[in-house]
């Protein structure tokens, strides 16, 4: 089911005011992948830059963030596998009178361990978020961090910092005549952190508990049709060891469908929607920095074709176009993206070890809501080169 799209990361968090672009403080929750069958290495470096039409709008004229991520993959024999990733990001937000403010530094590092006692049909996995990331912000540095962290902005980072965190998750492969069917349970602890300097201390975020259920099979000659449906909820966010934040409750779906063109072309649709139930301040001695989080709705669709260029090469053009709506009418938009991408083989052979060499690139444009009655457009584009050595 490697083909069925991850879905957005989870998060659940405390929503601040702080300018024109509102200020969401989120701790990051990320989806383990699949256990690895082999050793994966990947490092690369990307460049996402976005331009508000009218700064006083939206507070701020462009951002951009540069990040180079790093993943280490090792196969421990046929019944272990050991992954890590982590980042290095740099954002910067220019005003409109052309101040900046800059954000960087390393990235949190997940350590994910699994172990697949009967093969690759059942997997346990434990996963450990490690705090190497950036804490205690200031107030402009946290803009940056809240403005990355929305849905509607694609970036290939959502935090530099959610806290240290604990996990486990169980999984189960099993094929029920025609259909392929997995189980997915998780949970996540968060331990507490400084996020804001001198303002927010002491921040635990609520725990989370997952599960997902995928389908997939055969579909003519060829082809292959995935869905997936997952539902996640949390406990009570905390500040100094009072609960002051209930998050809502995530439901989300997705769809897709992988086809051949021909004997070495291929295509794949997809699409993707989740609702989030609305959040709200607990407790009387709530301060008044905490506000309610509206109710959230994210559609996505999508498609790609790969197109075969040789032995060694392909190239892969896609699109995307994704609405955001929130229930108070506030930083929410839609966005629409071209994008392109070349591989090259330079050493190896795909049922083996193999070198690659991945350039990606794409233009998107739309516009965002920023409060009642006041919106504007925005237009961005990236780049991305990334080298991947892969042993199977």
């Amino acid at each position: 089911m490697s083909h069925v799209m991850q879905p957005p990361e989870a998060r659940s968090g405390v929503r601040y005011g702080c300018g024109m672009l509102l200020l969401t403080l989120l701790a990051v929750g990320s989806v383990p992948g699949e256990p690895l069958s082999g050793q994966a290495v990947l490092v690369g470096h990307q460049i996402d830059t976005y331009s508000f039409r009218d700064p006083d709008v939206a507070g701020l004229s462009t951002i951009s963030v540069a990040t180079t991520p790093v993943t280490l993959g090792l196969g421990l024999g046929r019944w272990a596998s050991i992954s890590a990733r982590t980042a290095y990001a740099r954002g910067i937000a220019e005003g409109g009178d052309g101040s900046t403010v800059t954000l960087e530094g390393l990235t949190d590092t997940e350590v994910i361990f699994s172990l697949m006692p009967f093969g690759g049909d059942f997997s346990l996995s434990a996963v450990a978020n490690v705090p190497t990331g950036r804490y205690e912000l200031s107030l402009d540095e946290a803009l940056i961090g809240g403005v990355v962290a929305t849905e509607l902005l694609p970036f290939p980072v959502k935090s530099w910092g959610s806290g240290a965190a604990l996990g486990a998750e169980m999984q189960i492969l099993r094929q029920l005549g025609s259909w392929g069917v997995a189980v997915v349970g998780s949970y996540r602890a968060a331990q507490a952190y400084d996020p804001l300097d001198e303002f927010i201390v002491g921040y635990r975020p609520g725990d989370q508990l997952s599960a997902r259920f995928a389908l997939d099979r055969d579909v003519g000659d060829a082809g292959s049709l995935g869905a997936v449906v997952g539902y996640t909820e949390y406990s009570g966010d905390q500040s100094g060891g009072l609960e002051i934040f209930q998050a809502g409750a995530r439901l989300d779906a997705q769809l897709s469908y992988a086809f051949p063109m021909g004997r070495s072309h291929s295509g794949l649709l997809y699409g993707l929607a989740y609702l989030r139930e609305p959040g709200a301040p607990v407790g009387t001695e709530s301060t008044s920095q905490v506000q309610p989080q509206p109710a959230q709705q994210l559609g996505m669709v999508g498609g790609t074709l790969r197109l075969s260029l040789g032995r060694r090469a392909a190239f892969t053009p896609g699109f995307e176009a994704r609405v955001f709506l929130a229930g108070d009418e506030q930083s929410q938009g839609w966005l629409y993206a071209g994008t392109g991408s070349l591989e090259l083989r330079i050493a190896g052979r795909p049922t083996g070890t193999q070198l690659l060499l991945v350039t990606e690139g794409g233009y998107r444009q739309g516009n965002v809501i920023v409060t009642d009655g006041l919106a504007t457009g925005v237009e961005g584009w990236g780049v991305n080169v990334m080298l991947v050595v892969e042993a199977r």
